[in-house]
């Protein structure tokens, strides 16, 4: 199940980039913090790798506020698009998985 985690982490990852070029291209504000969360991502999926014991609770913060904060700020509003709702089920996906396997 941790080769899944780490899969749908650098899944989400690539749909980060290709949010934040969207994004950009349209000179939005919120750019950089898309690709904070390309970075981040990329981050925890190199620490699960490694079986570094603690990155599970990355795991588990990092989608939950990501997601929460796409779905409040972008989907509620109505101006979601198809890469926001990969990016979500992404998020709902990893949390789902880590409080299943690794925390509950």
């Amino acid at each position: 199940m941790l080769t899944t985690i780490i899969v749908l982490l650098v899944a989400n990852a690539i749909a980060h980039i290709i949010s934040f070029q969207k994004l950009r291209k349209a000179k939005a504000s919120n750019s950089a913090g898309v690709m904070a969360f390309v970075l981040i991502n990329a981050i925890i999926a190199i620490l699960l790798l490694q079986k570094v014991d603690w990155a599970k609770w990355l795991a588990l913060i990092f989608p939950s506020l990501g997601g929460f904060g796409l779905l409040i700020t972008t989907i509620i509003k109505g101006k979601g698009t198809w890469i926001d709702y990969i990016i979500l089920v992404l998020d709902i996906t990893i949390v789902g998985l880590i409080l299943n396997y690794h925390i509950l």
